[in-house]
């Protein structure tokens, strides 16, 4: 009998799954029918994924190129230990203190975080729990440019929907 309640048809192989022919077919069509709807929904959130991502890039590249790094002046002494000794070498940092920014989801199975590592833009784990993403912006050392670029493109992203947050450390 076929495992269909209430139908009359013998399930004539195993490969059926002990459905008749029909109800096979009818079961095959249901499938492959669902296949079809997640196969848009995915196509539909990764449309939604890449326009979050462009716009986070965006984003960081003009929150770095708008932030104005505080200068500073590194100086050598003649005595490394003792700030009082004579200065023998200075040198004038113009983007400021070094560091870098970065912007982490969490949690890392998050599907951005998924949609990121298939497409190359990070997804490197975190100590924490979570994944570090890759948001392109201008190369540099700058903590005020980076924290910048970073804090940025995760406030887009959170619009977006996406649970990301901004991490900056000096170097």
């Amino acid at each position: 009998m076929c495992i269909i309640t209430n139908c009359p048809q013998p399930a004539s192989s195993q490969s059926r799954k002990g459905y008749c022919a029909a109800h096979a077919a009818e079961a095959k069509t249901a499938w492959l029918a669902m296949v079809d709807e997640q196969k848009a929904t995915r196509k539909a959130r990764d449309a939604q994924f890449e326009a979050a991502y462009k716009a986070a890039c965006t984003a960081a590249v003009t929150a770095w190129q708008n932030a104005t790094p505080e200068p500073m002046t590194v100086v050598q002494h003649e005595s490394p230990l003792d700030d009082t000794s004579r200065i023998v070498k200075a040198w004038h940092v113009s983007e400021g203190v070094c560091g870098f920014g970065a912007v982490y989801v969490k949690p890392g199975t998050h599907a951005f975080v998924h949609w990121c590592k298939h497409h190359g833009h990070g997804g490197g784990e975190r100590y924490y729990g979570g994944c570090y993403i890759a948001i392109s912006w201008p190369l540099g050392q700058s903590y005020e440019r980076n924290s910048a670029a970073a804090y940025a493109a995760a406030d887009v992203l959170r619009e977006h929907g996406i649970p990301a947050s901004a991490e900056c450390r000096l170097d």
